[in-house]
């Protein structure tokens, strides 16, 4: 285990079921709950038990107009629009917060706006893998060429299509993350690293790319004395709001 985050969290092979447990024990006996999801983006990727009802905000307009699985849509940022306290049963964030100049401001409105014993679940980038080193330290042009050329993507780079710009702050690392939930009274229900779907993707695609990946992390794994592992390159956080329903 990377000796940067041993302290802070756990591996997990099979995160999405551990999340939709959580989901089913704390949302489960809730008639219709109201779920948040910020940066919504063209669909849905959590699955909540009953009927919920899903209110989405993204910054694009585009991709908000593909979105057929929300209810309601609004359009905002998710650092700085207003939204409601104590207003939802659970909020989902996937794959935005590396995306944000401030998560820590998203992060803060979105406690505000869970009901007491709400979930806030999160899926982001691991900063500190070779994933996340990679993508902050090359340009977005870079970004919009690896999925043109890489992955096939004749849309990438075209406005409301991925790749989008990426900041990935520090205070979205997986232990940095835990603390700042904790300053706004969430505490950690599930938090782990795994390794993401793009390193297969690449590897089945471009082989000798992926095979070279694969080769600078076990370098650097080596380098290390095995206290860095680059390959996991995601992180799976499950927050509850503290008080009762």
């Amino acid at each position: 285990m990377p000796g940067y985050i041993r302290l802070t969290l756990r591996f997990s092979d099979d995160p999405d079921a551990a999340i939709e447990q959580i989901l089913l024990r704390e949302l489960g006996n809730v008639e219709r709950p109201r779920v948040l999801d910020a940066g919504c983006g063209s669909l849905c990727h959590v699955r909540f038990p009953g009927e919920p009802f899903v209110v989405g905000i993204d910054i694009s307009p585009e991709q908000l107009e593909k979105n057929t699985d929300v209810d309601e849509k609004i359009l905002g940022d998710v650092e700085t629009h207003p939204l409601e306290p104590n207003s939802y049963d659970a909020v989902v964030c996937w794959d935005t917060v590396e995306h944000l100049n401030r998560p820590e401001r998203a992060i803060a409105n979105f406690a505000q706006a869970l009901k007491p014993s709400g979930l806030l679940i999160i899926a982001t980038t691991n900063p500190y893998s070779l994933k996340g080193l990679l993508t902050k330290f090359t340009p977005h042009s870079f970004h919009v060429w690896v999925y043109r050329r890489l992955f096939g993507d004749p849309n990438a780079g075209k406005p409301g299509f991925a790749p989008f710009p990426t900041t990935l702050r520090r205070s979205i690392a997986p232990g940095a993350m835990r603390r700042l939930a904790a300053e706004h009274g969430l505490e950690a229900a599930f938090l782990a690293v795994i390794r993401g779907g793009q390193l297969e993707t690449l590897s089945r695609k471009k082989p000798a790319l992926g095979a070279l990946y694969k080769g600078v992390a076990v370098l650097l794994k080596v380098l290390s004395l095995g206290a860095y592992d680059g390959t996991y390159t995601d992180t799976r956080a499950v927050f509850k709001k503290r008080g009762d329903r």
